[in-house]
């Protein structure tokens, strides 16, 4: 009795020995840290994508917006990945000059030469309008600032440019409104991409004199 005992006694040491050998101290979890960002140039939108995309290989943060600023909560680590992700995104536009040719089909004396980059352009147009022969109206140019709005053969055109991402030479222009003025009816609306260095025939629309068709050509340039 007192071998079985001593036997069982070992075998409970044993067992308890494993037992120890095999349980692990708890890990302690990496705290989550909340971090703020303000973007200066991209959108909180375009900020909110960068920060989500900076975390996808481990996940588990969290983003909000308020009042302008871009709220990150993660753990320091991802905090450092998402902060170096935000910095190279976060960059100045690059500096471009839109210029707007305004032709009509209307006969009359020509105002001025045009770069052979819109001739083409025009040139492309006149195979599938019935007008063979344009001329040129009014020229006008602005800088990408985001919101603008020009004065281009008496009439009044606005539009909204951004780049396609953050320090794309491609640019997204939206609400492109052509009309006879501010807050009028658009003869012409629409939006569109446009690379740095193309030119494009944005669109044709009718004016209010019969029969006249105007023609809108846009370019983009790198700036001086």
């Amino acid at each position: 009795m007192k071998k079985l005992s001593r036997w069982l006694t070992l075998v409970l040491v044993s067992v308890g020995a494993l037992c120890g050998a095999g349980a692990q101290a708890p890990v302690e979890k990496e705290p989550m840290v909340a971090r703020t960002y303000r973007p200066t140039y991209i959108t909180l939108a375009d900020a909110v994508g960068v920060a989500l995309e900076a975390c996808a290989p481990t996940g588990g943060c969290e983003t909000s917006t308020n009042d302008g600023l871009l709220r990150v909560v993660a753990k320091q680590g991802q905090q450092l990945v998402v902060a170096e992700a935000l910095r190279k995104a976060d960059v100045p536009p690059p500096a471009a000059i839109f210029t707007v040719h305004l032709f009509t089909d209307k006969p009359g004396p020509q105002d001025g030469a045009f770069p052979l980059a819109v001739k083409k352009a025009l040139s492309d147009l006149k195979s599938v309008m019935p007008s063979k022969t344009y001329r040129l109206l009014d020229v006008a140019q602005f800088r990408s600032d985001g919101r603008a709005s020009v004065t281009v053969g008496g009439l009044w055109l606005g539009m909204r440019t951004r780049p396609v991402a953050p320090g794309a030479r491609e640019f997204l222009v939206d609400d492109l409104n052509l009309t006879l003025g501010f807050g009028a009816a658009p003869l012409l609306s629409t939006s569109l991409r446009i690379k740095l260095g193309e030119t494009v025939v944005v669109g044709t629309a009718r004016s209010h004199s019969e029969g006249e068709t105007l023609v809108l050509v846009l370019t983009v340039t790198g700036a001086p």
